[in-house]
């Protein structure tokens, strides 16, 4: 044993040092705590350091990135008929585009397993994405189509659908029959955002 003051504590049990191995473990949880409370603090940093497009309200949608495009809101539109839309009809498709690449991009085309082909409801493909701004495919505008489906989707259900770029790359997504928002999002506030 070694001799010890009567300020020290007594532990259960002694190490060679003299020193409590209650001690220790109380350090070592103390260390862990904070290893915990540092990791927590730098994730709750990174995450208030990205930036989102700007809403109101409720926003549909699917959102995803590939090749430094953005994809947002992403939803069909909910059909008005309780019993969906039915086989053989055209369902609107909306999505933004956000190019934050840096360089150009273009949308060459769309498809889905459930119908015979996609279309832009006005002009044709391909959709250029000029770097830094936004290419709103929604109601009121041109937007995606999908024609002719081949089985009945009822509001919440989900599509999948592909989205096919010049790069060669493809987003593939499941996509939701929801009701369009009444407050459409808005734009973000600076080039960054989104």
């Amino acid at each position: 044993m070694h001799p010890r003051n009567r300020n020290e504590s007594v532990g259960f049990g002694e190490n060679p040092s003299g020193h409590s191995e209650v001690m220790k473990t109380t350090s070592s949880h103390i260390a862990s705590i904070r290893r915990a409370a540092t990791a927590v603090t730098a994730v709750l940093v990174l995450t208030s350091c990205a930036t989102y497009p700007t809403t109101t309200g409720d926003s549909p949608g699917t959102n995803l990135e590939i090749d430094g495009v953005k994809i947002r809101y992403a939803h069909l539109e909910a059909p008005e008929d309780p019993d969906g839309w039915e086989t053989g009809d055209d369902v609107p498709l909306y999505v933004w585009l956000h190019n934050s690449s840096g360089e150009p991009r273009t949308l060459t085309g769309a498809s889905s397993p459930i119908a015979s082909k996609v279309t832009l409801s006005e002009g044709a493909f391909p959709v250029d994405l000029p770097t830094m701004e936004w290419a709103q495919l929604e109601r009121g505008a041109p937007h995606l189509v999908l024609h002719d489906i081949e089985e009945q989707v009822r509001g919440a259900e989900f599509v999948t659908v592909t989205l096919e770029f010049a790069s060669g790359r493809t987003a593939v997504m499941d996509v939701e029959a929801v009701d369009p928002n009444p407050d459409p999002p808005q734009l973000p506030t600076s080039d960054t955002d989104g």
